[in-house]
């Protein structure tokens, strides 16, 4: 499991914000942490719908470790870096965009799972309320006519 502080760094080195070697700011730490927290915070919620019973929901510190494996660490590091670079006038470029985006679809296919909901009653035509079909309810020969129903 990769610590969130690496997370933060990697973020920061992956727009080319940071030398190599160095290490963000207090400052620039306490942004990304908190950017960080949400995009966790939104990924549990709304992307990851499979995820097992004891998977830690708590806010991330800069020691933490982070509960998803590290295979999907670029999917986050390219996500917080995007959420840091409008302050830095950069942006993502297109290999750390093709990298993100399978990331994101082995994400998906690991964690997210589609929830089938059924169809709203006045939506579905029952058997029984399809009797017009058959004639049931007017008189074809009228209507042949030139007569409305």
């Amino acid at each position: 499991m990769t610590i969130a502080s690496q997370l933060i760094t990697d973020a920061y080195r992956k727009s080319n914000l940071l030398a190599l070697g160095t290490e963000p700011t207090v400052e620039q730490q306490a942004e990304a942490l908190r950017y960080l927290n949400r995009l966790f915070k939104s990924t549990i919620g709304n992307e990851a719908t499979n995820l097992p019973t004891s998977f830690p929901t708590d806010t991330l510190t800069l020691a933490s470790e982070f509960p998803f494996p590290e295979e999907y660490d670029i999917m986050f590091i390219v996500m917080l870096a995007m959420e840091l670079n409008p302050a830095y006038g950069q942006a993502v470029d297109e290999q750390t965009m093709f990298g993100f985006r399978r990331a994101r679809t082995q994400f998906r296919a690991k964690y997210h799972t589609t929830t089938e909901v059924g169809s709203e009653l006045a939506l579905v035509r029952h058997a029984k309320l399809a009797r017009d079909r058959d004639g049931f309810w007017y008189d074809i020969g009228d209507f042949n006519t030139g007569n409305p129903v």
